[in-house]
Formats: C-alpha cells, sequence, structure tokens
C-alpha cells in the first residue's frame, strides 16, 4: 500500500506542474517589452496632448505686442475710413460716402474696405478705358466713311459742327460731349445732313437771286401743288 501511495503521489505531481506551467503561461499572455500603455487620464483630468491643444489655442487670443485690445474692441464709424485712391482718380462724393456708411455698418476691418475700394477703381478704371477704346474705333469709322469720311471729312465735321451749333440746345451740345458720342459716325453724318440742308436753303440762284419766296403765302409754300 504504502508502495501505491508512493507511486500515485509521484504521478500526481507532473500534473501540478503542467497546471503551474499553465497559468504562467496565461498570465504571460501580455508582452511585457513594448507592451505597455499609459494610463488612462482620470475623469476631469486633461491628457497631456490636451493640455499642448488648449495653450496653443489660448495663444492665439493674447493681443500682440503694442497692440491695444480696447481700441480693436471699439465700432468703427463712417469717418473712420480713409481710402488710398491713384493720382487721377476722382470718386463720386456722394457715392463714397455712402460706402463709408456701408462698411460702418458691415463692421468692415480698415484693410477690407480698402481691398473693396481698390477692387471698385480697378472696375471702374478697366470701364474707362473700354469707352475710350471704343470711342476711337468709331472716329476711325467716322473718318472711313464713304459719305462723311476721306479726304473732305474735316470739312464734313465743320459742317456738322456748325449744324449742331445752330440746332442744338447747350444741353444737347453737353450731352453729346460728356457721353463721347460726338465721334459715332451716325452723329456726325445727321447733323452733316441738317448743315448741309441748311446751307442749301440759303441758296437762291436764277432770276429771284436777292429775294426769298414768301412761305406764308400756300401757294408757294406747296409749290409742287396745283394751288393757283
Amino acid at each position: 500500500m504504502a508502495e501505491e501511495n508512493a507511486a500515485a503521489e509521484s504521478t500526481a505531481t507532473p500534473a501540478e506542474g503542467e497546471n503551474a506551467v499553465e497559468g504562467q503561461t496565461a498570465e504571460s499572455e501580455t508582452p511585457v517589452l513594448g507592451g505597455q500603455t499609459e494610463a488612462d487620464p482620470k475623469e476631469g483630468e486633461a491628457s497631456e496632448g490636451e493640455k499642448g491643444e488648449a495653450n496653443e489655442e489660448g495663444k492665439g487670443d493674447e493681443p500682440k505686442e503694442g497692440e491695444d485690445p480696447k481700441e480693436d474692441a471699439k465700432p468703427l464709424k463712417a469717418e473712420d475710413y480713409d481710402f488710398t485712391l491713384p493720382d487721377g482718380f476722382a470718386p463720386d462724393e456722394t457715392l463714397m460716402g455712402e460706402f463709408k456708411e456701408f462698411a460702418a455698418g458691415k463692421q468692415f476691418s480698415k484693410e477690407d474696405a480698402q481691398e473693396l475700394m481698390d477692387f471698385h477703381v480697378k472696375t471702374e478704371t478697366k470701364r474707362a478705358e473700354e469707352f475710350k477704346n471704343m470711342q476711337a474705333e468709331w472716329k476711325t469709322q467716322a473718318e472711313q466713311d464713304k459719305e462723311i469720311g476721306g479726304s473732305n471729312y474735316e470739312q464734313n465735321l465743320a459742317v456738322a459742327n456748325q449744324a449742331l451749333s445752330k440746332v442744338g440746345t447747350p444741353e444737347l451740345t453737353s450731352l453729346i460731349d460728356s457721353s463721347g458720342f460726338g465721334n459715332h459716325p451716325e452723329v456726325i453724318r445727321l447733323f452733316y445732313k441738317i448743315g448741309v440742308a441748311i446751307g442749301e436753303d440759303k441758296v437762291v440762284t436764277g432770276a429771284n437771286a436777292g429775294q426769298q419766296a414768301d412761305t406764308k403765302d400756300p401757294v408757294n409754300f406747296y409749290s409742287n401743288s396745283n394751288m393757283k
């Protein structure tokens, strides 16, 4: 019996050893080298990365050296805007005042308002250049026109200007001059024909030279009629 018990004990020992190895294997499944992670931050405690981001965000809100945060907080008024304009550009003072009021209402920064004004100046300058080029093209067309142009262009132009001064009002003359349409061939043609018609009315030839027909008489007024 003693021998059987000893044999049984010796047989059980390896099993216990096997359990111990299995326990060690289960506990060592998590690698030791490179397998450790930082402990999760406690509730309400920010991680180091979050702290760094918060510090970077806070820096952007700090006023720069030489800046007065109180001054930046003051709302801009229309009179606070002062624009830089190129030489030779004459803005409409009424529109300029309205734009300043608009910028103040939207609280545009001075830099943004200046950029908008620069864009407006660029647009107006381009428009003026295009219209100037179009006037030059009209003048070239008039000079090359078969009826009013050619070698007699200057003479015909003088006839047109003389007609405008006689039949046109000062307001019409100013309108034609300011609009640039005085260079348009059709405008020149119109007043040239008026000038020619006025000149023909003054010419009296034949036996009635020096005399003018009485246009008040219906017979003379309707000279081609059968009225006698």
